[in-house]
């Protein structure tokens, strides 16, 4: 009875160390999916700052002071808290990226275009 007692004692101790192994294993992959998310999610940014950057030149506005760039997105998320603002102003922006399109205008370049409904130009 005693071989019997120590098999099942062996069985247990091993199954315990698998049951160990099994959980580090997941532990590990919990943490590697957790890292590769945040890499994601920093690669995210770095080509959203990137984007807004090349937004900010295609429209003209890198030669504004940093506090009149600031100043002016203040001025926008104050003035368009209504849905019908926001929607005129993204109609505005698809316009004018539109537009910059159309001419074969990388985003990236820094020639001031006139924006489409605001000074004047056709809409």
């Amino acid at each position: 009875m005693e071989l019997h007692s120590t098999h099942l004692h062996d069985r247990i101790a091993r199954a315990t160390t698998r049951l160990a192994q099994l959980q580090a294993q997941e532990l590990v992959a919990s943490q590697r999916k957790a890292s590769r998310a945040r890499a994601q999610a920093k690669r995210e940014d770095a080509l959203r700052r990137k984007r807004v950057a090349e937004l900010v030149f295609a429209t003209g506005s890198q030669s504004l002071d940093d506090e009149e760039i600031v100043a002016a997105l203040l001025r926008y998320r104050e003035e368009c808290r209504e849905v019908g603002a926001r929607a005129e102003a993204k109609r505005l922006g698809e316009t004018y990226l539109s537009a910059c399109r159309s001419q074969n205008s990388p985003l990236g370049a820094t020639a001031e275009r006139p924006v489409p409904g605001v000074d004047g130009s056709e809409q």
